[in-house]
């Protein structure tokens, strides 16, 4: 393991030595995450999708979940 080129370290490392020279008209471009924003809508329409089967789903009744998804012993159970 050699010396380490000064232009490769930051300009703050903690340690005594030369500070990094600046880069003369340094363009700075903003990172593009297009996997992330992809992978993301993918996630949200599945999460819409699955919402929308749910509360479509006549099998689901939803009187039931109500009536007891507010029961008193399902509340207690909760803590309120």
């Amino acid at each position: 393991m050699g010396p380490k080129n000064a232009a490769t370290q930051p300009a703050d490392n903690g340690r005594a030595g030369p500070p990094t020279p600046p880069v003369p008209n340094l363009i700075v471009v903003p990172v593009r995450h297009v996997g992330r924003w992809v992978s993301g809508a993918i996630m949200v329409a599945a999460a819409l999708w699955m919402l929308r089967g749910m509360i479509e789903n006549p099998n689901f009744e939803w009187e039931t979940v109500f009536e007891y998804l507010f029961a008193p012993v399902v509340l207690t159970g909760l803590g309120l």
